[in-house]
This record gives structure tokens, sequence and C-alpha cells, in this order.
């Protein structure tokens, strides 16, 4: 069971994921990924529009956490842009500690288990940084907060 073999294909898988050490690459992929969520979302929505032949507005009324669904997906790819912005080179400060922090509690928050364990991976990547946030990033957290909170609440009620 322990073979010489065994422990050179568990070193490869180990060297396979090395990207996972470099916060760019992490960067990319979270990014990545949450755009993908939307993405994969919006699909699932066409096809069920497709099978059940109605239209997009109907089908948010007659399914109610779809239009949850679509709430944080939406949210999701905002996270995806505000990720982009506070880390692109025209962009000189930013405290992407603590918003990376935050999108581990948020996509916590949305059940996003692969969202929260990509985005704790790059918070233990990105270096602390003493900048304040901008107005505009403190109201854009603040409203992915409540709209989060609000989505799960709703997800919630409506299952149970």
């Amino acid at each position: 069971m322990n073979s010489p073999q065994n422990k050179g294909r568990f070193h490869e898988l180990l060297k396979s994921m090395n990207f996972l050490q470099d916060k760019w690459h992490l960067r990319n992929l979270l990014i990545g990924y949450w755009l993908l969520v939307l993405i994969g979302f919006l699909l699932y929505v066409g096809l069920i529009m497709l099978n059940s032949g109605g239209n997009f507005y109907d089908l948010l009324k007659k399914i109610p956490t779809l239009s949850v669904g679509l709430l944080v997906a939406c949210l999701t790819a905002i996270m995806a842009y505000l990720l982009y912005q506070m880390t692109s080179n025209h962009v000189e400060k930013s405290n992407l500690k603590a918003f990376s922090f935050f999108a581990v509690i948020q996509q916590l928050l949305a059940v996003n288990l692969i969202g929260a364990a990509l985005a704790y991976l790059y918070w233990k990547k990105v270096d602390k940084t003493s900048e304040k946030f901008s107005y505009l990033e403190i109201l854009s957290i603040s409203f992915i907060s409540l709209f989060t909170l609000l989505a799960t609440a709703l997800l919630i009620k409506n299952t149970i």
C-alpha cells in the first residue's frame, strides 16, 4: 500500500497543485470560479426555461428559490469584479487581506464551500496592508453582505 510508486504519484500530485501557492494564480482561479458560478447558473436557468417553455419572469415567479439563486450568483460576479479592481495594476491601494477575509465569510453565508475554500487560500496568501477601504469599497461590501444575508434567509425560509 505504501509503495514507493504510490508515494511518487502523491508527490507528483502535490507538484501539479503548486499553483495554489502563488497568490496571483489563486486570484485568477477565484475570479474565474466566481464567474463560472454565474455562467453555470444562467445556463441552468436557460435550460429550465427551454424545458418549461416559459419566459424568465414567469420562471422567477414560479420558483422563488431560483430568484434567490440568481441573486447569489450575481453577488459572486460583483465579488469577482471587486477583487479584480482591487488587484489590478492601475489601483495603487487596497486592503486585500480584509476583503479576502470578507469573501470567505460571504461565501460561507452563501453556502458556497468551494468558493469559501478558494477565498480562504487566497486570504492566507495576501499580505496585510494598512490602507483604508475607499467609500465605494465599503458601500459595495455592505451591499453584498446585506443581500447575501437576505438571500440565505430566504433560501432557508423557502426550504423549510
